[in-house]
């Protein structure tokens, strides 16, 4: 496959990804009680720590009541890395609590985690959309980590 279609294919299924993301966790925002400062963050960043790459990342910050300490946030990623002639993916669902919710104390949570090497593109791009949809299945990850639904 000539380049420029290679890079078109890669750009349909990021921007496909990232959107199906975005909805779920705005979704996710709308079906739980992080509080009316909670905010939602979507973004698309290029490069990579360990090579080339594009990363889907997709969070809920929730502001501590108090003012004083760092937010919680749920994060959701999705990362695509290509180094040298293979690409890996990466897919992550985080919780970092600040302070304790509900029953659960304040640390770090990883409530989901894969990770696919020595892929070809095309099939990492295939692996990106599976990855991604199964995230869009985790419907309770925020309770997992104290969060009532509305």
């Amino acid at each position: 496959m000539p380049i420029e279609e290679q890079i078109q294919s890669l750009l349909r299924h990021v921007d496909l990804c990232h959107k199906r993301l975005a909805e779920f966790v705005l979704g996710l925002s709308g079906d739980f009680l992080f509080g009316d400062e909670a905010v939602v963050v979507h973004q698309v960043l290029l490069g990579s720590q360990l090579g080339t790459g594009v990363t889907l990342y997709h969070s809920i910050r929730i502001p501590a009541s108090d003012g004083e300490r760092e937010a919680s946030e749920l994060n959701f990623t999705a990362a695509l890395t290509i180094s040298g002639s293979t690409c890996s993916v990466e897919a992550r669902v985080r919780a970092f609590l600040e302070s304790e919710v509900s029953d659960i104390t304040s640390g770090e949570y990883d409530l989901f985690r894969t990770q696919d090497d020595g892929l070809g593109l095309d099939a990492s791009l295939n692996v990106l959309e599976r990855r991604v949809g199964e995230m869009c299945q985790l419907v309770d990850a925020p309770e997992r980590v104290g969060f009532a639904r509305k």
